[in-house]
């Protein structure tokens, strides 16, 4: 089983890499971003504190981690699926689970590579170099903790009967659209938790709460909150997993 992994890990971790499209798109496309909207900064010498090179990143790590997800955990799923590699994989390996597991580690190992060049740059670019150690720390416990449960709520994808080419529209709509509602605010509380549901916001949620834990004072409602979406990711992740089919939903 160990040998099994590792070998299907290798294999997905080999050909994330060598997909550099994806990996300067998920990298250059935020830096250019931060670097306009941060233009006076970065032209005008001011001093950024370790707290606000944090909390600013929250937004970018948003965009990466959901990015990622959709893009090289997703979307590599369908198509290893309906191009018929998942039915060899899972011939090899005999196991759809091994099989999920090994590709988002991979995938996971991909974005922890990604936040490392995107933080490594931030911090050049505001020449806050000694900061890096604080921003890679908060980072990595975000992807450990919030990026696991978001892909199981969003393997829902796995079972939707689209055309291969129509998900890189589902999936641009999505990120949009969760950007679109990450600053709606209501005073309905059950509609925030709903609201809390979208991606974006509930990584950029999670983001802070865990920036809070490291150094503030947890707010508990909001931790109370992401528990339960994280909760309701899991669930839904564990669902539609069982669905799922390793040979495409058009086969007859």
């Amino acid at each position: 089983m160990k040998k099994r992994f590792y070998s299907l890990y290798k294999i997905f971790l080999i050909n994330s890499f060598s997909n550099k499209i994806a990996l300067m798109f998920n990298i250059i496309f935020p830096v250019i971003y931060f670097a306009i909207s941060n233009a006076a900064v970065l032209t005008n010498n001011y001093t950024v504190s370790k707290n606000q090179l944090i909390s600013g990143s929250a937004y970018y790590f948003s965009y990466i981690a959901l990015t990622t997800i959709l893009n090289s955990v997703i979307l590599a799923m369908i198509e290893y699926r309906d191009y018929g590699y998942y039915k060899i994989i899972y011939m090899v390996s005999n196991s759809k689970y091994l099989v999920l597991i090994s590709q988002f580690l991979s995938q996971w190992t991909f974005l922890i590579v990604e936040l490392f060049l995107f933080n490594l740059i931030t911090t050049l670019f505001f020449r806050s170099f000694a900061y890096l150690g604080y921003l890679l720390v908060t980072t990595t416990i975000a992807a450990i903790v919030l990026v696991l449960p978001l892909t199981m709520g969003l393997y829902f994808l796995l079972t939707v009967k689209l055309k291969l080419q129509t998900y890189s529209i589902v999936n641009t709509l999505i990120v949009f659209g969760s950007f679109m509602l990450v600053t709606v605010e209501t005073k309905n509380n059950l509609l925030n938790l709903l609201l809390l549901c979208t991606p974006i916001k509930y990584l950029m949620t999670g983001y802070e709460v865990i920036m809070q834990f490291l150094f503030y004072k947890v707010n508990l409602n909001a931790l109370i909150n992401l528990l339960i979406v994280i909760v309701f990711y899991v669930l839904l992740g564990i669902i539609f997993i069982a669905k799922q089919n390793i040979s495409t939903i058009f086969e007859k």
